[in-house]
């Protein structure tokens, strides 16, 4: 089994996922009850843990709750995540979640947050949805596609006064 981040786990979670592009993706786990590892990892063959490679890897939140980590990712590859206890520590709950890094953009502008993403053809393919937990359950529409934004290839948000622990997404 490896250890993740070179952390001693607790017990491991493991997902796979499989990108339709080439670029960055950022991973996104939260464990309300425990302090915990992500990694994110490719296997170019093999028959055991020892043939997993790491791409990228955190555990920087003490306490229970979020890890986040950007990596880069290739079309078609599988990556393996781990979410993990860390120092040996378990629970029942965990939640994944991932989106391309290269899409979406957050910034901070005097007391704005603005959040902007793509759109080269002035439609709205996406609909920005926030979520103050990460949770799936959650994630609710941001406003109406009609309102956002357009200028030069982009669309974007402004959130006034910014929202602490706020999550974004784009969903189709």
């Amino acid at each position: 089994m490896p250890s993740p981040c070179d952390q001693v786990g607790g017990t491991p979670y493991w997902f796979s996922i499989q990108p339709a592009y080439t670029g960055m993706i950022a991973v996104y786990s939260q464990t309300p009850t425990f302090d915990n590892v992500l990694n994110v990892y490719t296997w170019p063959g093999g028959n055991s843990y020892a043939s997993l490679v790491s791409v990228a890897c955190t555990s920087t939140n003490p306490g229970p709750g979020q890890e986040v980590v950007v990596a880069p990712v290739t079309s078609g590859t599988t990556y393996y995540i781990v979410v993990d206890g860390l120092g040996s520590t378990a629970g029942n709950e965990v939640y994944l979640s991932w989106t391309n890094a290269e899409s979406l953009n957050i910034s901070h502008l005097n007391n704005s947050v603005i959040v902007s993403w793509p759109n080269p053809g002035n439609s709205t393919p996406y609909i920005l949805q926030t979520n103050p937990t990460i949770t799936g359950a959650s994630w609710t529409m941001m406003s109406s596609p009609s309102l956002y934004p357009y200028s030069n290839g982009t669309n974007s948000v402004t959130i006034t006064p910014p929202v602490s622990n706020l999550f974004f997404r784009l969903a189709p």
